[in-house]
């Protein structure tokens, strides 16, 4: 089973391949809003804090 880990990274390559305008599309993208560090920072600063979140109530879980 030495051989799967390997076959595993050689199949993802080969769909990355043929696939490549999707991840192009996608690294495109994550590049976008990286460079967007007003709306990151707003994301970020607007957000609820850890400590001020409700825990789960049971209706909650599904």
């Amino acid at each position: 089973m030495e051989i799967a880990p390997i076959m595993a990274l050689i199949a993802v390559l080969a769909v990355i391949s043929i696939e490549s305008e999707a991840v192009l599309r996608y690294t495109d993208r994550t590049a976008q809003a990286l460079h967007q560090t007003s709306r990151y920072a707003q994301g970020v600063l607007t957000a609820p804090r850890a400590d001020d979140a409700q825990p789960p109530t049971p209706e909650d879980v599904p």
